[in-house]
C-alpha cells in the first residue's frame, strides 16, 4: 500500500522532469534522501514542495540527478523539523490572491496556515497535514506515511 500512495506521487515529479528535461528549460528538480522513523524516503524538490518517493517505484535513474549535480541534502533542510512538535491541521478552504490559489490549513489553536494550491497535486487525496507554524515546512502523511512537504505561504506583516 506505501508503494502505491508513494507512486502516485512520484508519476507527477517524473513527469514535470521529463518535460523539463525534454524542452531548452534547465529542470529545477534535485534529488536527496531523507530519514523519519527509521524509513529512508528518495525525495524529489523544486524549492516549494518535496516528494517522497522511493527509486524503485521510480522510472527515471538517480544517475541523471547525480551526473547533473542536482543532488541535494534534503535531510539536512528536514532534519530540524523532527524535533518540533508538529500537530495536525484541517484544510478549510482556499482564498484568491492576485494569480494564485493559496489552500488554507487550520490548527486547532485557529491559526492559519497557508499553501499554494498548485502543489497539491503532487499528493494523493486523503492526506493528512501536519503543521508547526507558518514558517515551517508543512508535513504531509497518508496513514502514517511520509509523502512530502510542502512550503508555507509566509506573509510578512
Amino acid at each position: 500500500i506505501m508503494y502505491s500512495k508513494l507512486y502516485k506521487n512520484a508519476i507527477k515529479a517524473e513527469q514535470e522532469i521529463v518535460k523539463a528535461s525534454i524542452s531548452d528549460k534547465p529542470s529545477n528538480w534535485y534529488y536527496g534522501s531523507y530519514t523519519e522513523n527509521n524509513c529512508v524516503y528518495d525525495c524529489l524538490t523544486e524549492g516549494h514542495v518535496v516528494v517522497a518517493f522511493t527509486f524503485n517505484t521510480f522510472i527515471l535513474n538517480k544517475e541523471i540527478f547525480e551526473t547533473s549535480n542536482k543532488v541535494l541534502n534534503i535531510a539536512q533542510l528536514l532534519d530540524k523539523t523532527n524535533e518540533l512538535s508538529y500537530e495536525p491541521a484541517q484544510l478549510v478552504g482556499t482564498k484568491n490572491v492576485d494569480k494564485d490559489v493559496y489552500c488554507i490549513l487550520k490548527k486547532e489553536t485557529g491559526e492559519e496556515i497557508l499553501f499554494n494550491k498548485k502543489h497539491q497535486k503532487y499528493f494523493t487525496d486523503d492526506v493528512e497535514y501536519r503543521v508547526y507554524d507558518s514558517k515551517t515546512p508543512i508535513k504531509i502523511y497518508n496513514s502514517g506515511v511520509f509523502m512530502g512537504v510542502i512550503m508555507p505561504i509566509y506573509k510578512r506583516g
